[in-house]
């Protein structure tokens, strides 16, 4: 899933008050440029304060220059929290952004790198026609893309105007050479998550038509609502993938559900509902699941450290991991949604020890089984369930499977995996991938 970041998820401090920084900027910047600020359209403020200054003036090189200057001046201004809660869920590894400022990736690089500018970075704009590298998924970092440019003293290399959105749009969807092409392609292949803008027009044409271009399109306006008071006007956007086409699910309080979204990662305790439909668009992130070939790592709520140690150093060698929980009672309904998340797996890693295998416990629950049922219905190419053990707990206990015991185990001592296991890992999910894509 990749994230795609608005303007209006940018709250900061200033002068001891709570603004949105857009707005912020086109007042700063309609002082700088002399020309009025009053009633400027609610999420168009930048774009009307370009419009009154071009009015009387045909020097657009003005916009550029002036909006370095109000940059520079409020270049103190703390990171926004949810910039900051986005950045924490390492899963994401890929940022699109829809604003010209450098909040994203600073946001990244304070959460990831202590500050250190290790983020890549990426822009495609008339002056800069850039793509991302084809070793992205290699890159053991995250990377930040502009979508709309990036802020740089150069005219015309971000938009400001609402024909500078137009012209770097046609640039997006232009068939030439140096079009982004791998970026669109993961897009297309993405589900895309897209918190904090406004749905102009232009923004659900590009990606409901020139990102999902010759699927089948499901549209459900108004489905669901993030949990609580929405605090901020900027929306959430799912476009999920299902079968062989798309569908688009709208929902109000982008702030409310970043900080559900960021709950949940770090606390991964969900109360599952027994329903046909999921109740909150969260329940449909979490049970669309990654691209296929994704490594599921299973753990008892004993283990959670030891998972997460695992699960950290899969993320950072570049692998795909669905962190998940072996303690909650599905019901049928919801048993089956989980039967397709892992039939769509490279691999089944269920995390082993002696707490875990406790008497009285609901041991092999719904994940496990399936992926026993799912590992005999595979062509026997390569292994499916690679059970790691985090204690010296034995492959022959009582409560263990016979499947299990036919498996080969590894030995993760506290959950501190060696350069060898992850190695084999990601050979297994980048043979996975090579296979179904053959």
């Amino acid at each position: 899933m990749i994230p795609v970041v608005g303007q209006d998820l940018l709250f900061v401090e200033h002068e001891g008050e709570r603004r949105l920084l857009y707005p912020l900027i086109a007042e700063r910047l309609a002082d700088h440029l002399a020309v009025s600020a009053r009633d400027l359209p609610r999420g168009e403020e930048l774009f009307e304060v370009a419009r009154r200054y071009l009015v009387g003036s045909n020097d657009v090189s003005d916009l550029y220059h002036g909006l370095r200057v109000v940059l520079r001046e409020l270049d103190g201004l703390a990171v926004p929290k949810p910039l900051l809660k986005l950045a924490r869920i390492t899963s994401f590894k890929l940022y699109v952004t829809t604003t010209f400022d450098f909040l994203i990736e600073r946001a990244l690089n304070q959460e990831r790198f202590d500050g250190q500018r290790q983020t890549l970075v990426f822009t495609h704009a008339p002056t800069d026609k850039q793509d991302l590298p084809r070793e992205l998924d290699r890159v053991r970092r995250p990377a930040v893309f502009h979508l709309l440019g990036r802020l740089s003293a150069t005219p015309q290399s971000y938009a400001v105007t609402r024909d500078d959105i137009a012209e770097f749009v046609r640039l997006l969807q232009s068939k030439d050479e140096d079009a982004p092409n791998l970026l669109l392609d993961k897009l297309k292949r993405s589900n895309l998550l897209v918190l904090g803008s406004q749905f102009d027009d232009w923004l659900t044409n590009f990606f409901v038509r020139h990102t999902r271009s010759g699927r089948r399109l499901e549209v459900e306006l108004d489905l669901v609502s993030a949990r609580g008071h929405n605090t901020g006007r900027g929306d959430v956007l799912l476009l999920q993938h299902f079968g062989g086409g798309a569908k688009v699910i709208r929902a109000t309080g982008a702030l409310d559900f970043i900080d559900e979204l960021y709950r949940r990662v770090h606390d991964p305790r969900p109360v599952v509902e027994e329903s046909d439909t999921p109740t909150s668009i969260l329940e449909l992130v979490s049970s669309s699941g990654m691209q296929s070939g994704a490594v599921f790592v299973s753990y008892a709520e004993a283990d959670r450290d030891a998972a997460a140690s695992i699960r950290d150093a899969l993320d950072r060698a570049g692998v795909d991991v669905i962190f998940g929980n072996d303690d909650l009672d599905l019901g049928g309904k919801w048993e089956r949604k989980l039967r397709n998340v892992i039939g769509s797996c490279a691999l089944f890693v269920p995390v082993l020890s002696r707490r875990a295998s406790t008497a009285r416990r609901r041991f092999f629950r719904p994940d496990w089984v399936e992926a026993i049922l799912e590992a005999k219905e595979l062509v026997p190419s390569g292994p499916f369930i690679l059970p790691v053990a985090v204690d010296d707990v034995g492959t022959s206990i009582d409560v263990l499977p016979n499947d299990f015991g036919a498996s080969a185990w590894e030995s993760v001592p506290h959950g501190s995996p060696s350069s060898e296991f992850v190695d084999k890992v990601v050979k297994f999910q980048r043979s996975y991938r090579s296979a179904s894509l053959a």
